[in-house]
């Protein structure tokens, strides 16, 4: 049955895979993203605006069949955002379908509203507060759940490389508890599912991958898939890092985290979709972990593209996700048309090569190139990079979203100066004498 479908959050991770996904189903799509940018056509129809504002799309609900609700705060935002956008936005929403006449309504929420202490993890608590609201909607509905969300550019897969990718692995916590990733294609497919039945039924399904397997298992396939081998673990007891954390996040310095006190709750309890009726008709088409992850290792990606290689792990560094494909095709564009962007000896080379390895590498030869070689060819690329995600939703969302209030940007510039120092004086131990070395081999042609 071909319906009116509307989604919030269009622009996001799932957003963005589940807008084409409907309109291959011969849905009609109306799309609500804060941007107002997103891929419009004949059967999709891109609305600007915000939850907290219903005047911006209150006239776009009236017609529809089905409301797919996925926008919502995540990762490092503050409390207050959680609060204000996961629950009294679906509030606010579940408000206007009433008005608008939309009898069916599909909540996208998470695994995570499962775990048995949700205490500092403000995304579940918000989430919980939503399911309630949908439950006593009135409205035909349903809730879907999906396990931790992978797959080409998933947020969640930069703060786990950075932890996966260190020289030792660091894991927070025993590492025990058992995950079951889910692809971002199979969630949509899900969703695509559900659109298209008779009725929602009024029911909360989880939805996870093939595989079940322990978070320390996960991250040390991570580690192997971005650079080829497992190595050592260091468990960080989870008692000493929720305090620290929870107050650098009272500080205003959440969004420099590399995982919140909340957070922390995926790193204690199990996040395994309970067996239903969906998840078994999709056994034996879910994508495994192998494809949610890729494969970049160095004797894997021999053959790989290296400039992609390269966007993905800068990019990683500068905002912690995955670039989509027009920023990585802007970014091809420009090292093709611009000669400053070509490395212009042989020291030049190597750094940009080194720091292409990975995300801590890069931090090393940044912090390096940012007090003794600002004119490296590394310097000069991360800025292009920078300069590309500043123009491409959502990208641009996130580098705005550090900003805030002077209390907290201040707090903020000092983290990160001294991480910048730090990384500065790392990189110098290494780099120094590496370039004393290469020095007298002179200048290769451009």
């Amino acid at each position: 049955m071909r319906q009116r479908v509307w989604i919030s959050g269009g622009s996001g991770f799932v957003g963005r895979r589940l807008l084409p996904a409907l309109e291959a189903a011969g849905h009609t799509v109306v799309c609500l993203t804060r941007s107002g940018q997103g891929a419009a056509s004949a059967s999709v129809t891109i609305v600007p605006g915000d939850l907290d504002r219903p005047d911006d799309y209150r006239d776009s609900l009236r017609g529809c069949d089905t409301v797919v609700h996925l926008a919502a705060a995540t990762g490092k935002a503050s409390a207050a955002d959680h609060h204000r956008v996961n629950a009294l936005g679906t509030e606010r929403l579940l408000d206007e379908c009433r008005r608008a006449g939309v009898r069916r309504f599909i909540f996208v929420s998470s695994i995570a509203t499962t775990f048995a202490d949700l205490t500092d993890y403000h995304y579940a608590q918000a989430k919980v507060r939503a399911e309630a609201l949908v439950r006593g909607s009135g409205l035909d509905w349903l809730i879907l759940r999906p396990t931790i969300i992978l797959g080409d550019g998933a947020p969640i897969l930069g703060s786990l490389e950075k932890l996966a990718t260190l020289p030792v692995m660091v894991i927070p916590g025993d590492g025990r508890p058992r995950i079951q990733p889910v692809h971002v294609d199979d969630v949509c497919r899900a969703l695509v599912d559900r659109v298209a039945a008779e009725r929602l039924g009024d029911e909360t399904l989880e939805v996870g991958g093939p595989e079940v397997l322990t978070m320390e298992a996960l991250m040390g396939r991570l580690r192997e898939a971005r650079i080829g081998t497992r190595g050592a673990v260091l468990h960080v007891p989870l008692a000493l890092m929720r305090l620290p954390l929870r107050l650098a996040e009272q500080a205003g310095l959440g969004r420099l985290l590399p995982v919140t006190a909340g957070q922390l709750a995926s790193f204690r309890f199990d996040g395994v979709a309970a067996p239903n009726a969906l998840q078994t008709r999709m056994a034996g088409t879910l994508a495994p972990v192998a494809a949610m992850l890729g494969s970049t290792s160095a004797s894997a990606s021999a053959g790989a593209d290296t400039v992609e290689r390269e966007c993905r792990v800068f990019t990683r560094h500068l905002l912690g996700v995955d670039p989509d494909a027009q920023v990585v095709a802007q970014y091809r564009d420009a090292l093709r048309r611009l000669p400053v962007l070509q490395p212009i000896d042989r020291f030049d080379a190597r750094l940009l090569a080194i720091a292409s390895g990975g995300t801590w590498r890069v931090a090393l030869a940044d912090g390096y190139a940012a007090l003794l070689l600002p004119a490296s060819t590394l310097r000069k690329r991360l800025v292009l990079l920078l300069a590309i995600l500043e123009s491409r939703a959502p990208f641009h969302q996130q580098i705005d979203a550090g900003l805030g209030g002077p209390v907290p940007m201040l707090a903020r510039v000092v983290v990160a100066s001294v991480g910048a120092v730090l990384s500065a004086v790392a990189g110098a131990a290494l780099f120094v004498p590496m370039r004393l070395l290469m020095g007298a081999a002179g200048r290769e042609p451009r």
